[in-house]
């Protein structure tokens, strides 16, 4: 910021007869790290602008340090009489829960005004407010920083209001949804990319648990309906219940953020959390699995020349009368873990499924865990599991 002011009497020298004696230039240096944030919400999608008190010139200096605005970008900036004189007629109305709000009559013509606009000087925290306000209306998905008491009808109105932990008040910080404790535009860069990567990894573990949940209906199914008894038995479906929901849910949801998130658009407001190529992914590796498990279930016997265990009765089965349905309960559990790999990639131009696959140690503690607790109930779970052990051949098929 930049300050200038006449000096002292007791300080004016030959220039006095000129009406000035000295100049003095002040300025609160940006961060270093800021213009790289900025420049990172822009690469994300995020329109970033800036409202400010400070005068035409100094908004405009402050604007192309931080990258906001560039050379060329010299009608982007409004003064705040000119933008209120320019985004026409406002009211107040009642919401759906019977709650008055301001709107806009004419959003078009709001707009209008609002999206070339990178910098608003000279503005009111009313000012504020009513930008919010309107680019709500017109269904953008809106955060606002704000450290003063005036700044709180815009923090509250936001979809994400952003308050300072360092320098904004108690009633900044109470109508706010986010409190940035260093003060730092940095930080809700680093918000806003593990803000999308949680939502990444919610998609990612539905679109597993689905998946994992098709293909146990669909065997139980087929099992009761043609086998006249389920080829999974209680004890077997509460781990599968455990691998699919709890250590799933843990190994898929401590990924974490990459720098690839904040390279892409943001998802839209009202945008499903399955998306069609969720859908494909769940419904052809659903479909696969089926087609391996059915495949087991009706052809392992004859393949790896084992007793079946298929039409005999499961009191009086034996040991080796155990292995069929041993071997389709291990192929199962192996299809679950290995999905859990698949499921890291959302997008189908991910091809790579093991791109920063040693990252998330978690996710390795987990499938490891996962794993070696598998080949233990297969081994030794017996008569309670109603397994039987495998041989190596078996356990390669």
């Amino acid at each position: 910021f930049f300050f200038f002011f006449q000096a002292e009497d007791g300080i004016r020298d030959a220039q006095e007869s000129r009406g000035l004696g000295d100049v003095y230039k002040r300025q609160d240096p940006l961060r270093p790290e800021t213009p790289g944030a900025v420049q990172k919400c822009h690469n994300a999608g995020i329109n970033v602008r800036m409202v400010t008190g400070d005068n035409k010139i100094t908004a405009m200096s402050i604007a192309k340090e931080c990258g906001i605005l560039q050379q060329h970008d010299q009608h982007a900036v409004l003064e705040g009489k000119e933008f209120r004189e320019r985004i026409g007629e406002f009211g107040v109305v009642k919401n759906e829960d019977d709650q008055e709000i301001t709107q806009f009559t004419d959003i078009a013509k709001f707009m209008s005004v609002v999206e070339p606009m990178k910098v608003l000087a000279r503005a009111t925290p009313n000012d504020k407010f009513l930008l919010v306000t309107g680019l709500k209306q017109a269904g953008e998905i809106v955060a606002v920083t704000g450290d003063g008491n005036n700044d709180a009808p815009a923090l509250k109105r936001a979809d994400v209001g952003i308050s300072m932990g360092i320098q904004g008040t108690e009633i900044a910080k109470e109508a706010s949804g986010i409190i940035l404790l260093d003060d730092n535009f940095n930080s809700i860069v680093s918000a806003v990319k593990w803000g999308r990567n949680i939502f990444d990894n919610i998609r990612k573990f539905i679109q597993f648990q689905i998946t994992a949940t098709i293909s146990a209906i669909v065997l139980t199914f087929v099992g009761c309906a043609f086998l006249e008894e389920s080829p999974l038995n209680p004890v077997q479906m509460l781990w599968l219940n455990l691998v699919i929901d709890t250590l799933a849910s843990l190994a898929l949801a401590t990924e974490p953020p990459c720098e690839k998130v904040l390279k892409r658009t943001p998802y839209k407001r009202d945008e499903y959390i399955i998306t069609k190529q969720m859908w494909f992914t769940i419904i052809s590796q659903a479909v696969y699995q089926i087609i391996i498990l059915i495949g087991v279930l009706y052809l392992a016997p004859s393949i790896l020349n084992i007793k079946s265990s298929v039409n005999t009765n499961p009191s009086i089965r034996e040991g080796p009368q155990w292995v069929h349905y041993t071997i389709l309960f291990n192929v199962f559990v192996l299809l679950q873990l290995f999905n859990q790999i698949n499921v890291r990639k959302l997008d189908r131009t991910e091809l790579n499924v093991f791109e920063n696959f040693f990252n998330n140690k978690w996710f390795l503690i987990i499938m490891g865990f996962e794993f070696i607790a598998q080949l233990i109930i297969v081994e030794f779970g017996g008569k309670f599991i109603r397994c039987s052990p495998l041989s190596l051949e078996e356990h390669t098929y």
